[in-house]
């Protein structure tokens, strides 16, 4: 920093002090202008997904025909273990979508 010219009026400390409180206030800018855009971007895509009847975040585990298929052989008094490798959704997975006590 020794090569860069000092403000007139102001010594050299505080010329380096005032081009650090400079810098500081156009990053502090640059990140709130960051998060503004990330924001608007987030919305306009949470508007079109809205607007296209799709959900936001991630997709369900199991799909719902698996989910139907899983309660029609609980309501016949199938085992958990059996209907979980009937369908091929794990054990945990369907208790927690079907069972009215672990949710």
């Amino acid at each position: 920093m020794d090569d860069l010219p000092t403000i007139p009026g102001l010594d050299r400390e505080q010329t380096a002090a005032l081009r650090a409180w400079v810098l500081a206030l156009i990053r502090a800018e640059v990140r709130a202008e960051f998060h503004r855009i990330r924001s608007a971007k987030t919305a306009r895509a949470a508007r079109a997904r809205k607007a296209q009847g799709l959900g936001w975040g991630r997709p369900p585990s199991v799909d719902q025909a698996k989910l139907d298929e899983a309660a029609r052989l609980r309501r016949e008094g199938r085992p958990w273990r059996t209907v979980s490798e009937s369908v091929g959704v794990p054990l945990t997975t369907l208790r927690r979508w079907l069972d009215p006590r672990k949710g």
